[in-house]
């Protein structure tokens, strides 16, 4: 691939997640609901966010964000590179079975170990635990114990308490 072929490239992917990330800002914006990514668009999230430019453009829109006041987010890089700043970081943590039957479950067939040492080893925002996150491992836990769980170390965090 030459230099220009890969900056077209670069573009591409950079106005494809553009345009997703653009329409989840505005249903945010016009609803305040809980968005979801949808199966096809979870597999190319690795490969997109591996676009430096993307990775930078993808940053400042998450920051963005928090225009709309306090939100939840979740990510390879939020403690770490989006959002290092915050008080309550958390980092969860599935055995590898375990993380594959829930993505599978969700439609997404993907080698998680194969992606799993890509991200930790890219050179903009590796995977890694953010200094001051909580790890959890909530292997043997359902999403509705593990919310349950997290809502009671913020509230523990909380000021005031």
């Amino acid at each position: 691939m030459t230099c220009g072929q890969r900056r077209e490239c670069d573009e591409d992917a950079q106005r494809q997640a553009s345009a997703r990330v653009m329409t989840a800002t505005s249903l945010m914006a016009a609803t305040s609901c809980t968005l979801t990514m949808e199966a096809p668009f979870k597999m190319e999230t690795a490969t997109v966010a591996a676009v430096p430019k993307v990775r930078a453009w993808m940053k400042k829109t998450q920051r963005d964000c928090i225009q709309f006041g306090d939100l939840v987010m979740e990510g390879r890089d939020i403690g770490t590179n989006v959002f290092p700043e915050t008080d309550y970081k958390f980092y969860l943590d599935a055995t590898l079975a375990e993380r594959t039957a829930r993505r599978t479950a969700d439609g997404v067939n993907e080698n998680l170990a194969a992606r799993d040492q890509r991200d930790s080893e890219r050179a903009v925002a590796p995977l890694m635990i953010a200094l001051g996150a909580k790890v959890i491992n909530n292997s043997s836990m359902t999403s509705e114990q593990t919310s349950k769980l997290l809502l009671e170390e913020i509230h523990k965090l909380m000021p005031g308490k």
